[in-house]
């Protein structure tokens, strides 16, 4: 009997407060919205390329580029760094983390500073939601976040 009332009043608060569960967070495209602070995220599968190779081929292929820096202390199948002005994108500094897992990774970039102003102030509502259609200027950013972490053959 307890149980069942246990059961019965969290469905309830489920209901009744859902902004105690998940109301918190917002997607669109391949930006999230969590608690007023914004993350672009990508998950890009690779067929038959193993976790080692992939850890490679980011590795160097970041190490690469002059807009990138990544830590000095990496842990294992994770890659995290900053990106600086980056080209074709307003892009003026973000923090980012590369999770490699099986034939794939999770590409997470935080903390995106655009110019003068971080693009929560440009894309969200004063509720934490998103505006109904991106500027111009995000679109760039998008394209050249999947740009820059995407694996070149």
């Amino acid at each position: 009997f307890i149980y069942q009332f246990f059961k019965k009043l969290s469905i309830a608060i489920f209901f009744i407060f859902p902004f105690l569960t998940y109301s918190q967070i917002f997607k669109k495209d391949r930006f999230v919205a969590n608690r007023k602070a914004i993350v672009w995220t990508e998950h890009i599968e690779i067929k038959d390329m193993d976790t080692p190779i992939i850890g490679e081929a980011l590795t160097e292929q970041l190490k690469s580029k002059p807009y990138i820096k990544l830590d000095s202390l990496q842990e294992h199948n994770v890659l995290t760094g900053w990106l600086l002005n980056p080209p074709a994108a307003t892009i003026s500094k973000a923090r980012f983390r590369v999770d490699i897992l099986y034939e794939s990774y999770i590409v997470t970039v935080s903390t995106i500073q655009l110019e003068d102003k971080f693009i929560e102030a440009i894309l969200l509502k004063s509720n934490g939601s998103f505006i109904d259609f991106f500027p111009e200027q995000i679109e760039k950013v998008d394209k050249a976040l999947i740009l820059v972490f995407g694996i070149s053959h």
